[in-house]
């Protein structure tokens, strides 16, 4: 069970009896205006129809497929514009908590064994993935899943980008990325710190190292004048 003394949004995580009740909410839409309105594609009528017969893993496997960063966007997902904007409940009183749904799914993975995809066959090849933020770590990881060896060079000596130095604690607790991060290294992603782009790692010398491909999520950590 999930610590239920973790702060959601400046409340509490949800209980087992307090996430079964509001999943007991959905309408469970033929259309899931909540499944379009998510731009990873989750299909959260589906991993809401699960958790409601208690099956926490079918849920969270839903979750994962599409998404490996889905407890992080349950935190950190602007909800009230996306899914939860386009749930129907909204049209009879209020919209499903589903970012808290998301979260309690995913606290079931803390300390059991992980609900990751299977891995295509291995294709071979391998491809370079520059900064470890969401995108980088997300692509590093659906390339590994499609059969591919990944490795990902980050400047910083630590992962998650804007996740761990922009969004502050009470809106994405560090443990959050830091489990997220850990599944994704043993899914098979190499992570290389303090590994910023230079004189020593350029795209030459990657591609020289036996890289196919190069992946650039360096993102935009400082402002850009327009002059």
């Amino acid at each position: 069970m999930p610590d239920e003394k973790r702060p959601f949004r400046g409340g509490r995580l949800f209980t087992s009896a307090q996430a079964l009740l509001e999943a007991s909410r959905c309408l469970q839409c033929e259309n899931a205006p909540c499944t379009q309105g998510c731009p990873a594609g989750i299909n959260v009528r589906g991993f809401i129809e699960k958790l409601r017969t208690e099956n926490f893993r079918g849920a969270l496997r839903l979750i994962r497929e599409r998404n490996i960063l889905g407890e992080i966007c349950a935190w950190a997902c602007p909800v009230e514009t996306l899914c939860e904007g386009r749930c129907s409940s909204t049209q009879i009183n209020y919209p499903i908590k589903i970012a808290a749904l998301q979260q309690f799914v995913c606290a079931q993975e803390w300390g059991a064994t992980p609900a990751l995809p299977p891995k295509a066959p291995p294709k071979g090849k391998k491809v370079a993935v520059i900064g470890a933020g969401p995108a980088g770590l997300a692509c590093a990881f659906r390339l590994v899943a499609l059969g591919y060896e990944a490795e990902v060079f980050e400047a910083q000596a630590k992962p998650g980008g804007l996740l761990s130095n922009a969004i502050p604690p009470d809106r994405l607790p560090e443990d959050v990325v830091q489990r997220e991060v850990e599944l994704i290294e043993r899914y098979g992603v190499r992570l290389s710190f303090d590994s910023p782009l230079s004189d020593k790692l350029t795209l030459d010398t990657i591609f020289q190292r036996g890289f196919a491909a190069v992946f650039l999520g360096i993102g935009l950590g400082e402002a850009i004048s327009t002059l």
